[in-house]
């Protein structure tokens, strides 16, 4: 008895199962497609190439569309899986997210993210670090304070700095950046009316 062999002939095996076996012409045995290509679990052989191509891989795998043999999916992709034929991730490991909807890498979150927490899907930030905040210009990504915030510090959703430094204030109470007092005018007086 061939393993994998459905339908024999006298010189050997004519057929072999449907999934996860190849017959070689020259031999008449069932080959594992595992055996000449990792991970894979169901395959055909091209005569004239002489090559095994993969048609569906194990989990946590797909197939390269370029050489069809198995690539591991992005180690960051949620569970390690991915979509088995194009290789996308549709979900990323907390503070990863795909690059777009065709992507089979996941990208680290903005690093100024607060707990590198973003969305899963966009890379959308909601909330950053102390000195940070989130920019509706860009993206929703984190942008650094104004640098004469008082500490560096603002409201890490709208970037207003409720302090300045000294000898800075505030122009308004929705302002992002601070403003240099006037020099002829003394520190306990700068910024106010």
């Amino acid at each position: 008895k061939i393993e994998g062999c459905t339908k024999y002939s006298p010189i050997g095996c004519e057929q072999c199962e449907t999934k996860g076996y190849y017959l070689t012409i020259s031999t008449h045995l069932c080959q594992k497609c595992q055996t000449s290509v990792n991970n894979c679990i169901d395959c055909d052989y091209l005569c004239l190439e002489k090559k095994v191509i993969c048609h569906e891989c194990n989990n946590n795998h797909y197939v390269d569309p370029d050489d069809k043999t198995c690539k591991t999916c992005d180690s960051n992709c949620k569970g390690g899986s991915c979509n088995g034929t194009t290789g996308y991730c549709s979900k990323c490991d907390k503070g990863y997210y795909p690059d777009n909807s065709t992507s089979i890498i996941c990208t680290k979150c903005d690093s100024n993210c607060a707990e590198r927490e973003c969305s899963p899907t966009t890379g959308v930030c909601s909330k950053c670090i102390n000195d940070h905040y989130v920019d509706p210009n860009n993206n929703r990504r984190c942008k650094s304070c104004d640098t004469n915030c008082a500490n560096n510090k603002c409201n890490g959703t709208t970037g207003y700095c409720s302090e300045c430094d000294s000898g800075w204030y505030p122009e308004n109470s929705t302002s992002i950046t601070c403003t240099e007092c006037d020099s002829n005018c003394p520190d306990a007086n700068c910024g106010t009316t």
